[in-house]
């Protein structure tokens, strides 16, 4: 069958693309090797009765704009606030006296920011235009001197030095640096951990009632109502080329797809390295992929509980158990040496607190992101080190909640080989690479993809891999389905 574009992959990212593109009058069909769309952002039943909101349970990242502009039919409200759990009652991020001065200096860089990250990556060759590089430059110039400078001295700065120059309070700083370093290869003392800091801090909004779930149902409406097809449990083997030119795909059982354009919402690395065959791969094209770093470090908990357990007296719907940066650093030691650490930082969510229909009457579903654990682990991923990690995790839930072993109902346990498996992701990275500095806006994923196109005329990259960066926001498929609007494509 002939299509005028053809969506490898059903994530967040590949539908708002097939969306854009469809509500253009592009004939466009998404492929999606699971069973269900949405990727890393879809809900799924974990055990009998309970369901989590996706891999990823953090939607504040998705623009207001991108929510207009595909009339997705959401609802949006304010981020609850983020609590530390402690033995003493925790802390409420929010309620931090000595936060004021902090949110007013980011304040003052946000638009520049958000101007900066909504726009498509600049080209920096010859061939490119001026205008957008002197756009940015007279963007950040608008920001005064001092701002200007301000902002060009933090960049390069570790997370734990920029903290400590507006706040005291050990958890404060805590709580602010743990979110800098979800998908980086860092610790709140690794250089250029302010400027992820910066990217997460200023690119949030309100989220999505009812979470990444929530949005995929409302994109899946959106694609279907724009005239696109989508199609599950279709395994992409092969991006099919004729003369250096895509002409469509090839599915496992030889069924052929035909199209001049190919958008992969796959992660950039296992779309060149998995999806073109080596003979008709550009040499240098392979080797650029093969350089981009997806080392993955976070493992993925959901429990099933048979009541609302206390975490230090309290229970909120997003809570962290970091207590200070000393022990986000030692955690990111163990990441370094390629073992388990000894107490991971847990980053949970209570989504049965917003929306209870997502487990039995008065049953609770927690969502833990387990930061700080290796892909790569040097005794490898088997049944002991898989019983370790729970070990370890069961440690650091029960020093704040010590009762919450006797209600768990049921588990799901996911490695960070487990992410890699269930959702294709290189390395089992959960934003398809790296968020570095040399990974982000005109190379990310690389030099000469930072636009969404590449050097194999008609394959186009829609992920989180690619520029703006991950996270559930939609951006990386928004600007890819505008590069290739913009081609005539």
């Amino acid at each position: 069958m002939s299509y005028d574009a053809i969506i490898v992959g059903a994530g967040h990212n590949g539908l708002v693309t097939a969306a854009r593109l469809a509500k253009a009058g592009r004939k466009v069909i998404v492929l999606e090797r699971r069973s269900i769309p949405g990727g890393i952002a879809a809900g799924e039943e974990f055990h009998p009765g309970y369901r989590h909101t996706g891999l990823l349970h953090d939607s504040a990242g998705v623009r207001p704009s991108l929510i207009k502009a595909l009339g997705l039919e959401v609802q949006t409200r304010p981020v609850p606030l983020l609590h530390a759990v402690n033995t003493e009652g925790g802390f409420e991020l929010g309620k931090a006296e000595e936060l004021s001065p902090y949110t007013a200096r980011l304040a003052k860089i946000r638009s520049f920011a958000q101007g900066l990250l909504a726009a498509p990556a600049p080209r920096i060759d010859s061939g490119g235009s001026v205008w957008p590089v002197a756009k940015a430059s007279m963007s950040l110039r608008r920001l005064g001197d001092k701002e200007m400078m301000e902002l060009l001295r933090i960049g390069p700065l570790c997370v734990d030095d920029f903290l400590d120059e507006w706040l005291k309070h050990p958890q404060t700083k805590a709580l602010l640096a743990a979110p800098a370093l979800v998908g980086t290869w860092m610790g709140p003392r690794s250089p250029t951990s302010t400027a992820t800091l910066l990217l997460e801090a200023l690119m949030r909004f309100e989220e999505i009632v009812g979470g990444p779930a929530a949005l995929v149902n409302a994109l899946v409406k959106s694609v279907q109502q724009a005239g696109a097809e989508i199609r599950t449990d279709v395994t992409v083997e092969r991006i099919r080329l004729e003369n250096g030119k895509v002409a469509g795909v090839v599915a496992t059982g030889g069924d052929t797809f035909d199209a001049p354009i190919v958008a992969a919402s796959c992660d950039p690395k296992t779309t060149v390295l998995g999806l073109i065959s080596p003979v008709e791969c550009p040499p240098m094209m392979e080797e650029d992929a093969r350089c981009i770093r997806t080392r993955g470090a976070m493992a993925k908990v959901h429990l099933a509980l048979n009541g609302a357990p206390s975490f230090g007296g309290a229970f909120k719907e997003r809570m962290h158990t970091a207590q200070t940066t000393t022990e986000l650093e030692k955690a990111f030691d163990a990441v370094k040496f390629r073992v388990l650490p000894d107490s991971p930082p847990l980053d949970i969510r209570v989504p049965t607190l917003s929306q209870p229909e997502l487990a039995p009457s008065g049953h609770h579903v927690l969502s833990i992101a387990v930061h700080s654990v290796p892909f790569h682990l040097d005794a490898g991923w088997n049944a002991d080190s898989r019983a370790e990690l729970w070990t370890r995790i069961e440690a650091s839930l029960t020093r704040f909640a010590p009762d919450i072993l006797t209600q768990i109902v049921g588990k799901e346990i996911l490695t960070p080989a487990d992410i890699a498996e269930r959702y294709g992701l290189s390395g089992g990275h959960i934003y398809g690479g790296e968020h570095a500095l040399d990974q982000l806006y005109v190379s990310r994923p690389t030099l000469s993809w930072a636009r969404h196109s590449t050097p194999i005329g008609g394959l186009y990259l829609c992920s989180s891999g690619t520029h703006p960066g991950g996270g559930i926001t939609g951006a990386p498929g928004s600007l890819a389905a505008e590069a290739i609007l913009g081609a005539g494509a």
